[in-house]
């Protein structure tokens, strides 16, 4: 894969990993957006991961969302995900993390960024509402022999998670009209959806650095 100038590069390890813990659980209580959240949630984890992304389920596939360590955040977005197979399939059938060779997950990422110097990644469910609506893929980069710190990076997702759970509930259905036996799976659907930024041919690699665009959930007929 082609270095890019604006590529999404993460910041260096944390050297006190507790507080950074505190500070990542700070920020997500304090977003008011689903944006809000899954942006903190990706660059406070960037803080525990070399390599760390965001893949939103649509149906039956995961789109990415955005990424930090990667050296185009742009062709992470272009990524699609089969949730039914593989590593995937594993994370949304037990709704828990599974640690996989990264090729496992998702073979077109090793293609397109190399494979991790072990081999090895991570993925985490982002659960909302008891449904997996997003993974987080991480692993140690392509030349490090780091461990992933998975306690700290759970702590984050699972607050990330909660946090969205609550928007989630809080979240008033339009007019009067009572909600269908289907909403509450048809809200952990849409609840990250509408946190997907827009995706411009233009738009530069590393522009989630400064927020995330959001747009209207598509509307559904279920």
């Amino acid at each position: 894969a082609k270095g890019s100038s604006a590529a999404a590069v993460a910041p260096p390890r944390t050297q006190d990993p507790a507080a950074s813990v505190k500070a990542a659980l700070d920020e997500i209580h304090a977003a008011s957006s689903q944006a809000e959240i899954l942006k903190a949630l990706l660059e406070n984890v960037s803080a525990f991961a070399d390599r760390t992304g965001i893949l939103v389920i649509h149906g039956h596939s995961a789109a990415g969302w955005g990424a930090r360590g990667f050296n185009s955040e742009a062709d992470f977005r272009k990524l699609n995900v089969e949730c039914n197979a593989g590593a995937a399939g594993r994370v949304v059938q037990g709704k828990s993390k599974v640690s996989c060779k990264a090729s496992d997950f998702e073979p077109k990422l090793v293609k397109q960024f190399g494979a991790p110097a072990e081999g090895q990644a991570t993925v985490f469910p982002l659960v909302v509402r008891e449904r997996v609506v997003a993974f987080l893929y991480t692993d140690c980069g392509t030349e490090t022999h780091r461990e992933l710190s998975l306690d700290a990076i759970e702590s984050i997702i699972r607050a990330a998670g909660a946090k969205l759970d609550e928007l989630a509930k809080n979240k008033k259905p339009a007019g009067n009209a009572p909600a269908q036996p289907s909403a509450p799976a048809a809200s952990a659907a849409t609840v990250v959806e509408e946190a997907q930024p827009a995706m411009a041919m233009g738009a530069a690699a590393g522009a989630g650095t400064t927020g995330a665009a959001t747009r209207e959930a598509p509307a559904t007929n279920a």
